[in-house]
This record gives structure tokens, C-alpha cells and sequence, in this order.
């Protein structure tokens, strides 16, 4: 989203070893793919960008993962001159709530759910996009008019919230603070959620995460101060930067930190297996009564180096050992291909 020198090196190359661990560990995993990139790239630099991004998607189906919609809007109104692109600072849908079609909200998922699909259906006759993840998680404001437009397109499964996540910067508005208790639900597309099946609703399968108690933070933080030369020396070269938006004001800088949730995920040198544990442990325990909870582990190929690596490899032998009787893996594709065979009977 920012500024990057190689896209081989910070997109292609970790993804392609993100497929073969994959492999590796004999785990099925979900590639959300930002279509809105390859729409500009195909434009733009289409040998060095958009090719190889197209025979990604295409290796990943056909190994037997899933790949879902995820849109960076931000793509379609940034410039590209001279071999380098300036990125524009509508990061969000809502951004575009006022804009006319194309460049309308159910314009941009129209066209990217066609996109996708028509990449997709080049190595799977059969390929359905059905889930979806908001770039940046920014599913928010404007929730009402996304979720309409994105059960208009096929999508039956979001994916897009962190609970308690609230990040406010001069770019960006997320809040999920207010929804359900559960850790599944579905959001009726005309407003409200259920905890049963709707028939005009999204299943919500939100990035699984816990609150950060007070220990949680002492212990991070006294990780980041002891360890901060491991942590130089454990960074991965990505040769790019990321954007969010700068926080402004003492207010949002203190309510931003304080809905902070620790994220099912391996993107952090401050995650490790037993915070991965306690996630996983957390979420079973408060979840109890529920014969069926859906977890979702959230990362990106781009942020990932040698520790990133081995604890994704370290944390997926552990779950399969510790868990084997309890947690299954699985794709969104083929949790979809279940839930219409319950409907059904």
C-alpha cells in the first residue's frame, strides 16, 4: 500500500513458500486475493505484476486451497508513472459511497467478484467466490451498503472483523466493538445479527483473537524492549511499506491501543506458540456450549521471514497434535459446500 521496490520479493516469493509449507504440513489454506492490484497492474505492469499474481492464484487452486475476494479499493484511483505508482489514500470502501459506477461500492465488488472468478475458473470449472475480507479490515462505516452489495455478488461469508478492534486514524475508521458475543453469527444484510441460519444474511466468521489482559501487555512489552536487537535482526526485508493512516490526538492514540486484540495469527515477533495456545484455548473455553465454532487464523506471505515460517510450522504441528480430535482444517470453499448441504436437509 506503500512504496515497493520488488513484488517478487515481498509478495511472490514468500506466497510461493507459503504453498509449499502448506504442502509440507498437509493444511489446506485460504489465499483472499487483492483483485483490485491486478486490475491496475494488468494495466500497469502486467509481465512483473499481474502474470505471475494470476499463476499464483492458479497454482494454489490447483493444490487444492481456496481463494476468496479481498479488495484494497485504493488500487483503482492511485496513478503509476516513470515504473512507480503513487497510492491514494481512499483506503476504504466507504471512501466510495458516493461515487458513481463504476467506482460506486456494488460497482467495485461487481467487477471484482467477476474478475476474480474469471481468473479462478481458468484452472476450476466450478469455482465459487463466496467469502470475502475487507482490505484493512475496514468493513466499516458503511457496513449496510457493502453487505447488500456483496450478497447481490454471491458472497455468503465475511470475514472481515477482528471483535473489539478499533483503530481511528486520519484515513481509516474500523470499530468492532459493537457485535455479538459469539464467536460466530450471522449479519442480516437489511441490519441486525442472528445467532441461526438467515436466508438474506452473511455467515461472520470474524479473525480469531482475545482481549489483551494486562499481563498480555506487560509481557509484550517487556519482549519488545529485551529483545529488540533479536527483533532487528529478525525482520523481514519486504522492500515496501504499509499505510494506515496517522493517529491523531492523545484521545484516539489511548482508545486505538486499548482495542487492540492479540489475533490469531503469525505476523508478530511478539507472537509465539504459547500465545497462539492461549488464543485457541480462550476461545474453546468461552465457546463451550457450542457443538460447531468456526476459528480463523489471519497472515500475510508479505510480513513473512524465518520466524514467521517456523512458528505457522511450529503452530499447525502443535494444533494437529494437541487438538486432533477436536479442531479439523478446512477451506471457506468447502465450509460453504457443507452449510448448503445442511440447508438442504
Amino acid at each position: 500500500m506503500g512504496s515497493c521496490k520488488s513484488y517478487e520479493k515481498g509478495l511472490f516469493i514468500p506466497s510461493d513458500r507459503l504453498l509449499t509449507t502448506a504442502k509440507e504440513l498437509d493444511v489446506p489454506i485460504v489465499l483472499f486475493a487483492d483483485i483490485c492490484s491486478t486490475q491496475m497492474f494488468k494495466q500497469w505492469d502486467y509481465d512483473n505484476y499481474y502474470i505471475p499474481f494470476k499463476k499464483q492464484i492458479h497454482r494454489a487452486l490447483s493444490e487444492n486451497h481456496d481463494v476468496q475476494l479481498h479488495i484494497h479499493p485504493h488500487w483503482l484511483v492511485s496513478t503509476f508513472e516513470d515504473g512507480a505508482y503513487k497510492s491514494s489514500r481512499k483506503l476504504s470502501l466507504h471512501h466510495f459511497k458516493d461515487q458513481q459506477y463504476p467506482l460506486s461500492i456494488d460497482g467495485i465488488i461487481e467487477h471484482a467478484v467477476k474478475d476474480l472468478t474469471s481468473i479462478c475458473s481458468d484452472v476450476k470449472d466450478d469455482y465459487k467466490c463466496i467469502a470475502f475480507r475487507a482490505g484493512g479490515y475496514c468493513i466499516n462505516p458503511s457496513t449496510d451498503l457493502i453487505f447488500k452489495a456483496l450478497y447481490n455478488n454471491g458472497i455468503r461469508i465475511d470475514s472481515s472483523v477482528i471483535k473489539n478492534l478499533r483503530t481511528y486514524t486520519d484515513s481509516l475508521n474500523i470499530d468492532h466493538r459493537q457485535v455479538p458475543k459469539g464467536l460466530n453469527w450471522y449479519s442480516k444484510i437489511d441490519g441486525g445479527y442472528s445467532k441461526e441460519y438467515q436466508e438474506e444474511a452473511l455467515l461472520e466468521i470474524p479473525i480469531t483473537s482475545m482481549p489483551i489482559f494486562p499481563h498480555y501487555r506487560i509481557a509484550r512489552l517487556i519482549k519488545k524492549i529485551v529483545n529488540k536487537e533479536l527483533y532487528k535482526s529478525l525482520t523481514y526485508d519486504h522492500t515496501g511499506t504499509g499505510y494506515m493512516g496517522k493517529t491523531v490526538g492523545l484521545k484516539n492514540k489511548i482508545t486505538n491501543a486499548i482495542h487492540s486484540p492479540l489475533v490469531l495469527s503469525f505476523d508478530n515477533f511478539t507472537t509465539n506458540l504459547k500465545v497462539i495456545d492461549n488464543i485457541l484455548k480462550y476461545n474453546l473455553n468461552k465457546e463451550k456450549g457450542e457443538n460447531v465454532i468456526y476459528f480463523c487464523a489471519n497472515s500475510h506471505p508479505k510480513g513473512f521471514g524465518e520466524y514467521q515460517f517456523q512458528l505457522f510450522r511450529d503452530s499447525i504441528l502443535h494444533i494437529k497434535s494437541k487438538y486432533a480430535n477436536i479442531i479439523e482444517f478446512t477451506t471457506f470453499a468447502q465450509l460453504y459446500k457443507d452449510l448448503k448441504k445442511d440447508e438442504l436437509h
